[in-house]
């Protein structure tokens, strides 16, 4: 009889299952990250099936093909939507087109003032990462800066350090 009633009590779940949405999203676009002249790639894929288990990829290529910055992490935490919406899908790309929107490349000379860390914190939600004489270097550079959520309620600021030749994360903040 117990065997019978988990019978009717899964089948539903499991016929449940099925109906849940699979994410296969990829958003590529040029952009000028490592320079101001050869543009970079910028690639966005959202893929799982179901959409909820899925991963997200943020990568960001030089002409040649070398990864100057990896981003990989389940896709669901970078959304408030809920885990079973029947749209999960729709809201995937959603997250993708944002996520690819030139708005979140500018300058590091926009990013806003040095302030000790309590303050900078209060009035950016954003942790500094960066000591203050490189931080006080970036404002004066024209180098590019990416943001991107690494949660539905945090995110991060990186640049590509000319100099250096590597991706350096500049911030980090949330709600």
């Amino acid at each position: 009889m117990k065997l019978i009633i988990s019978i009717i009590i899964f089948i539903p779940i499991f016929a449940f299952a099925d109906n849940f949405p699979t994410c296969e999203i990829t958003k590529e676009a040029d952009i000028l990250f490592s320079n101001s002249e050869t543009k970079d790639r910028l690639i966005i894929k959202i893929k799982g099936n179901p959409c909820y288990e899925g991963e997200l990829t943020i990568n960001i290529r030089n002409i040649q093909g070398k990864i100057l910055y990896n981003y990989s992490a389940r896709f669901k935490p970078h959304t408030a939507i809920p885990w079973n919406d029947p749209k999960l899908d729709y809201y995937a790309e959603q997250l993708a087109d944002q996520l690819s929107n030139k708005k979140n490349f500018e300058t590091s000379n926009f990013l806003p003032l040095w302030q000790p860390k309590s303050e900078y914190f209060e009035e950016n939600y954003q942790e500094l990462k960066v000591l203050k004489a490189y931080y006080e270097k970036l404002r004066k550079m024209d180098w590019v800066t990416f943001s991107h959520y690494t949660h539905y309620e945090k995110w991060r600021i990186i640049v590509f350090d000319r100099e250096q030749q590597k991706v350096v994360l500049v911030s980090a903040g949330g709600l």
